[in-house]
């Protein structure tokens, strides 16, 4: 019985191992895994919360409100960021620029970074 758990036990740390994992950032308002690119930090819960509340309909940002909803979804203090499987997280929305100290929407930091890539294929 020893031997078969010990077996069960390194196929675990093998698949375990084989899954790429990265840095992520809990987003409360989406109640996903957002990635964080390598040199990026997650973005200030102020920031996420204004990022929000400016692209929620005020109607329903006043009923979650009134409802007391709001208050379980804002993070306070920092975010939770975690270490987790690639498959488990989603492109981030917005991430803070180590170098400047600014929150950014990550989308238009790709498309200034040029990372477009043509269509190899003619007609």
């Amino acid at each position: 019985p020893t031997g078969n758990m010990m077996a069960g036990s390194d196929r675990s740390a093998q698949r375990k191992d084989s899954e790429p994992m990265v840095w992520a950032y809990y987003n409360p308002f989406f109640a996903k895994w957002q990635r964080l690119p390598e040199g990026f930090e997650p973005p200030g819960s102020m920031d996420l919360t204004a990022f929000h509340k400016k692209r929620t309909d005020s109607v329903e940002w006043s009923r979650l409100f009134a409802e007391g909803k709001l208050t379980e979804i804002i993070p306070r203090g920092g975010l939770t960021v975690r270490y987790r499987p690639a498959w488990d997280t989603h492109e981030p929305i917005l991430v803070k620029d180590a170098q400047t100290g600014k929150t950014i929407q990550w989308h238009d930091k790709m498309e200034r970074r040029g990372k477009k890539k043509e269509c190899e294929v003619k007609f």
